[in-house]
């Protein structure tokens, strides 16, 4: 889980003219979870949001990629979910968990409903297996 407060924030961000894309390194937004560093990079490319995440760990670890949506999401196949008009493209060696969000009992979730102005939200969460050193998960959002 990501705590919150000022010293958890992203670094080493670049934004790249010629592409649009943005990345940064968010390890330090996870203290003490053996990350050397977690680049993400976005971008808009042919009208599909792509996400690139390459973290890299010292010693053995995983990660779980979580993506909030309002639309409840549907597994099509190993490695696409639909929700609402989108659908996410993603390794299906990485296990899928969806969740229905009780932002009553997630304080750092209770002003989404209000704020995107729904009743409920959901969390696709994206494991990966265990591994050492650096791997790169893509994940295309359209």
């Amino acid at each position: 889980m990501q705590p919150a407060g000022a010293r958890i924030r992203s670094g080493n961000e670049r934004w790249d003219p010629e592409t649009g894309a943005l990345s940064m390194d968010i390890s330090a937004a996870y203290p003490g979870s053996g990350l050397v560093n977690f680049v993400r990079t976005a971008v808009i490319k042919d009208g599909h949001v792509v996400v690139t995440d390459s973290p890299e760990f010292k010693e053995t670890g995983f990660v779980e990629y979580n993506y909030m949506c309002v639309n409840e999401p549907v597994v099509l196949s190993p490695g696409r979910i639909s929700a609402g008009n989108a659908v996410m493209e993603y390794d299906p060696s990485l296990n899928v968990r969806i969740e229905a969000v009780d932002s009553a009992s997630e304080p750092e979730t209770a002003n989404i409903p209000s704020n995107w102005h729904v009743d409920n939200i959901y969390r696709i969460v994206l494991k990966t297996p265990e591994f050492s050193g650096a791997r790169t998960d893509i994940v295309r959002i359209g």
